[in-house]
């Protein structure tokens, strides 16, 4: 990759999402849900992860192996 992605979050007024280079990779688990608060992995390789109390994400790729 030559440039740096494109990450954001987009709130459609029912789901968040955490979107990279316009894909979907992310979806924050709803309310009330059995995954509240957490985030659900949309695509292989990628973690999102909650920092400074939910305040802040940290996302991360690693290209998936597969045998």
């Amino acid at each position: 990759m030559s440039e740096d992605p494109v990450c954001e979050l987009h709130d459609d007024g029912e789901h968040v999402f955490v979107i990279v280079d316009g894909q979907k990779i992310a979806q924050r688990g709803s309310a009330g849900s059995a995954r509240a608060g957490t985030w659900i992995i949309l695509e292989p390789g990628w973690t999102v992860r909650n920092l400074r109390n939910g305040k802040t994400i940290e996302v991360t790729y690693e290209a998936a192996t597969i045998h």
